[in-house]
């Protein structure tokens, strides 16, 4: 029958078998890639709340606006990682997406007066974009 280890000078935290040398072998540590350290692992839940918190109720923005503050607040990201929470948080009806036609697209937050006036909506979407004049 197999012993485990209870060396008290042993390096290993998880269990293991017993063994004839007077100290463990120290264990590996993982790589140092990116997803080990904490501050730089994805967290889905913080970028969903950066991207709520770079939309408003009293304008419309574009994507490329949102993206901006969102990697002031969030740190940097993948524009397409951002492209699919916004689109998640406008299927659970956290955001507004308007289409201003033209091919411009503006988000809003749900409950905003702004959706009246899509002409006004279209101007500010349109200054704030680098293809307005499509």
């Amino acid at each position: 029958m197999a012993q485990l280890c209870r060396n008290e000078n042993c390096d290993r935290i998880e269990l293991h078998l017993k063994h004839k040398v007077p100290r463990c072998p120290k264990r590996v540590e993982p790589s140092s890639n990116s997803a080990s350290v904490p501050w730089k692992r994805p967290a889905p839940k913080a970028l969903d709340r950066s991207i709520a918190k770079a939309t408003s109720k009293l304008y419309a923005l574009p994507f490329e606006v949102i993206l901006r503050e969102v990697e002031n607040d969030y740190g940097t990201c993948i524009p397409r990682t951002v492209q699919r929470h916004l689109r998640t948080l406008v299927a659970r009806g956290h955001l507004l997406r308007v289409d201003l036609g033209r091919r411009l697209h503006g988000y809003l937050r749900p409950g905003s007066n702004m959706l009246n006036d899509l002409d006004l909506l279209r101007e500010q979407v349109s200054s704030m974009t680098s293809y307005a004049s499509d």
